[in-house]
């Protein structure tokens, strides 16, 4: 059955109860010292006989700073930068399968154990053979000895990086390599062979770079001489093939043009001018007027004729017909030296355009040749540059070193760094104290029995008025021997106190038939029953024993049997006295059940049960009835009836107060209020 909804809230209201967690773990103390012991134990066992001892061997490298330029030759060899990228970058080479591998092949780890699983032993014990089962492994291929070479390679190498570790100094330039090796000398031998290997590689690759520097260099030399040839080639080519004139040449062929150009432009502006006075001489002829014709027309022979001719000269005389002829010659005169002057210019045009033409011709060809020295002087330069750089190169290339260090050898380790025997011994015997007191502390919140006295009483609003420890015996039979010879223990006085209580519980006097009940089985009825009835005894009271769970009979455990029993006295076919067994013991008279075909329930609402109760008060002091579980069975609820005082057992730590609160609800209505013993208590 589940607790109920108050139980839940006060176990969470003493979550934090630091005084209720100390109480839990020291009652569990055996358990805590048990547990701790056996991981201790444990521990010991796997720290002599399943531990190896590692070493830790550590070799530290420097990276030097590169100061060179990037315009430099050197830049074309540069080593490491030591920038921060570029360190990290390096650490993480340093802890590349491509190291790691070398270094196995180096080594020859692979033929190791430690480092190649395929060479070592099968376990003792294995889990392989249950895991196959659960879930089968895929069937092993045949491999051959290169492919089983190989594994073993790539097995070691993973165990290699796994045992090592390479870290980078805070603000500084060293990476320190640390290995782990079940061998001393070997570890310090992984360690250094490693750093060797780095600092051969970083080597190696500027010696690379070198080289390839060098072949590059050679192949741009070859190629800038070859370009060098074929240009200086073109360029006497060119020269050959050229109108070629001096640079003072081309400048005289300059000025001779400037020459031309001048003259082109006189005889242009000299034509103009003829063609101007034909057209002035056409006009006045047309004219006819003498003073303009003299005006303008500046001729010494013309104004010589007006001047001879005088008045004569008009237009209509046969002077003025002279006077026009010798205007008529002045034209004729004007035409001939216009034609020539055309037939001049065009000579002379035509020379400018030759020489023009001759002189650009002379221009573009000596650029065309600047253009080609220039570029020849270009290429020289450039071939002179990577010529000396290639000896430079060369010479350096013999000179080679890596910018990394072996800065501090590994030594071979003269302790152990694992295992810590002794941490792991107290670490475990912590680890075990701690789960078996996480353990006791959970069962304690956990627990859904009720656990003190002031919490069966609030929860259940009843009375407790005994509290019972466990009884430390092994079987059953050992009970009686054991509360017979030990009167003066807790669990005897723990029940005079239970017997003093109920006698003052009662305002009528001592109870003369007490119930003793519980809410389910295994709660110590029937131990309860027997401890109070060998108390009674100890009054000097006559005490009878009735075994009322004739359901599940218990007594024959603890007493011989006997041949007659409760039935026969209720039906008739004993007396009391014939049926009851006395055991010298305690003192005591016993009346065992009896199985039947008759319902219990029924049996104890009969008028002749009533009679035998009442014939039994006459006979004893004290009667005490073991009555079956009020929960399982109606038997308690009708025996109570008859009850002076209801003995109602909740069993320590296991009996939820949900179980009791529903169980003393069955005796609502009776005249007697059930009184609470909590039993099989551990103190």
């Amino acid at each position: 059955m589940k607790p109920d909804a108050p139980s839940l809230a006060k176990f969470a209201q003493n979550d934090l109860d630091l005084g209720r967690i100390m109480r839990a773990v020291w009652r569990g103390k055996l358990l805590l010292v048990a547990i701790t012991t056996l991981f201790t134990g444990l521990s010991i066992y796997y720290a002599l006989f399943y531990t190896e001892n590692e070493y830790l061997a550590t070799a530290i490298v420097e990276v030097s700073q590169d100061e060179n330029s990037i315009v430099d030759l050197n830049s074309l060899m540069s080593g490491t930068s030591t920038d921060k990228a570029s360190l990290n970058t390096q650490l993480e080479v340093l802890q590349s399968r491509e190291i790691a591998e070398l270094v196995v092949r180096r080594l020859n780890l692979e033929d190791l154990p430690e480092f190649n699983p395929l060479l070592r032993d099968p376990p003792t014990f294995s889990l392989a053979p249950l895991i196959a089962l659960i879930s089968p492994a895929p069937e092993e291929v045949d491999r051959t000895p290169e492919q089983i070479e190989a594994l073993g390679i790539r097995l070691a190498t993973a165990m290699l990086q796994e045992n090592t570790e390479v870290r980078l100094g805070r603000d500084t330039y060293l990476f320190s390599i640390t290995t782990q090796s079940s061998s001393p000398n070997l570890s310090a031998r992984i360690a250094n062979t490693l750093a060797d290997v780095y600092i051969e590689q970083d080597r190696a690759k500027k010696f690379t770079a070198a080289n390839q520097a060098i072949d590059w260099l050679t192949g741009r030399v070859k190629d800038l001489e070859v370009s060098v040839r074929e240009a200086e080639n073109a360029l006497r080519q060119r020269e050959s093939e050229s109108d070629f004139v001096a640079a003072e040449g081309l400048l005289a062929l300059n000025v001779q043009a400037k020459d031309f150009r001048e003259r082109l432009n006189q005889r242009r502006s000299d034509i103009e001018q003829i063609e101007n006075r034909i057209a002035r001489l056409d006009a006045l002829r047309d004219l006819r007027d003498r003073a303009t014709i003299l005006r303008q027309v500046e001729d010494e022979a013309l104004r010589r004729m007006a001047q001879q001719l005088g008045e004569k000269v008009n237009t209509g005389s046969g002077a003025y017909a002279l006077f026009l002829d010798r205007l008529a010659e002045l034209r004729a005169r004007a035409q001939i030296n216009l034609d020539r002057g055309r037939i001049e210019l065009d000579s002379i045009s035509d020379a400018f355009d030759q020489l023009q033409s001759r002189a650009e011709q002379m221009s573009l060809d000596q650029q065309g040749l600047e253009q080609m020295r220039r570029e020849i002087a270009v290429t020289q330069d450039l071939y002179q540059t990577f010529l000396t750089g290639l000896q430079e190169a060369t010479v350096q290339t013999g000179m080679v070193q890596a910018n990394t260090r072996l800065m501090s050898q590994a030594l071979a380790p003269r302790r152990p760094a694992a295992p810590n025997r002794p941490r792991i011994v107290v670490l475990t015997a912590m680890l075990g104290f701690t789960l078996a007191a996480i353990y006791l502390v959970i069962q304690e919140f956990n627990a859904v029995g009720v656990r003190s006295k002031p919490e069966l009483e609030a929860s259940t609003g009843g009375a407790v008025v005994g509290e019972i420890p466990y009884f430390p015996m092994g079987k059953r039979e050992k009970l009686i021997d054991y509360i017979a010879s030990h009167p003066t223990s807790a669990i005897s006085e723990s029940v005079r106190n239970l017997r003093t209580s109920i006698f003052m519980a009662s305002s009528d006097g001592p109870p003369q038939l007490i119930l003793i009940t519980s809410s389910v089985p295994g709660e110590g009825k029937t131990t309860l029953s027997i401890s109070m009835a060998l108390n009674l005894t100890g009054l000097g009271k006559r005490v009878l024993l009735i075994e009322g769970d004739i359901r599940h009979r218990t007594l024959d455990n603890y007493f011989e049997k006997t041949a007659s029993g409760l039935l026969d006295v209720i039906h008739g076919r004993a007396t009391l006295e014939e049926a009851v067994s006395h055991d010298d013991r305690i003192n005591i008279d016993v009346l065992m059940g009896q199985k039947g075909d008759e319902n219990p329930a029924d049996l104890f609402s009969s008028q002749r049960f009533d009679d035998f109760i009442a014939y039994a008060r006459q006979m004893y002091d004290h009667i005490i009835i073991d009555s079956p579980p009020v929960l399982v069975v109606p038997d308690s609820r009708i025996l109570a009836r008859v009850a002076d005082s209801i003995l109602y057992g909740v069993r320590w730590n296991d009996t939820s107060t949900f179980q009791v609160v529903e169980g003393m609800k069955m005796f609502s209505g009776q005249n007697v209020q059930p009184l609470l013993v909590m039993t099989q208590i551990d103190t």
